[in-house]
């Protein structure tokens, strides 16, 4: 009778982050019958356990922890992470996530002129008047000329941040 090498934590929490499905939740159970064929119920639990602590402590406390080699030697580095720390595409994810999670009507408004470039008189639509372009004429982020409308200067620049916080508005 062959006996089977018993599964380090490191190894099942290396399994584990490896291989977890996405937006699939699973019991324990499922998974190491799954993913983990050999791996000790007890041994898995501890893995995600460990797991989960680290994250949520890393992520409340907003640090990156970093592993390097020098030389034969391992370094250890952790850096608080600011906003201003993320690169753009993060921190627009970020800054939409907790502020922005859906448009407004006006944003959605200020992307199609936009999009259909009406950035000058020239190029003015029509427009039936409502709230929305009234609350946008206030706050002269559009105009209107011969029941016409167009996005002034800053109307331009709100659409082009809007673009960004909402790429999917096509």
């Amino acid at each position: 009778m062959q006996v089977e090498k018993r599964l380090s934590l490191a190894e099942a929490q290396k399994a584990i982050l490896n291989s977890f499905p996405l937006d699939h939740p699973m019991s324990i159970n499922e998974f190491r019958k799954t993913k983990m064929k050999n791996a000790n119920w007890q041994t898995v639990w501890k893995a995600i356990s460990l797991i989960n602590d680290t994250q949520k402590h890393l992520l409340e406390n907003n640090i990156v922890l970093d592993l390097k080699k020098d030389g034969n030697r391992y370094l250890i580095t952790t850096r608080q992470i600011n906003l201003l720390s993320l690169p753009v595409e993060e921190r627009v994810r970020y800054v939409r996530q907790k502020y922005f999670p859906q448009p407004e009507l006006e944003d959605i408004l200020l992307i199609e002129l936009y999009h259909r470039n009406a950035v000058k008189k020239e190029n003015a639509i029509r427009l039936k008047e409502d709230k929305i372009t009234k609350k946008l004429l206030g706050e002269e982020k559009i105009n209107k000329i011969e029941e016409r409308t167009y996005l002034t200067k800053d109307g331009v620049m709100v659409a082009k941040g809007l673009i960004k916080l909402y790429p999917e508005i096509k």
